[in-house]
């Protein structure tokens, strides 16, 4: 499975990684300072359990949404 980082907003995709293991995701994220990653304010993602995990220690100020098309 992969994982696509993109821009709510003009729907840019930012990048796209081949693996969404969290120690990736984290590896990837932290290599934006603590500064930078205390600005994002949202982050739209779908239920899984690592990514809450992630989005909690890499974005400490984010708000989670989750993704509509994964409530039921």
């Amino acid at each position: 499975m992969a994982f696509i980082a993109m821009d709510w907003d003009s729907g840019q995709i930012h990048t796209i990684l081949d693996n969404r293991r969290t120690y990736k995701l984290l590896g990837f994220f932290n290599c934006y300072s603590y500064e930078e990653r205390c600005k994002v304010e949202f982050l739209v993602m779908d239920m899984n359990a690592a990514y809450d995990s992630v989005v909690k220690k890499a974005f400490p100020k984010a708000q989670i949404v989750i993704d509509r098309s994964h409530i039921v």
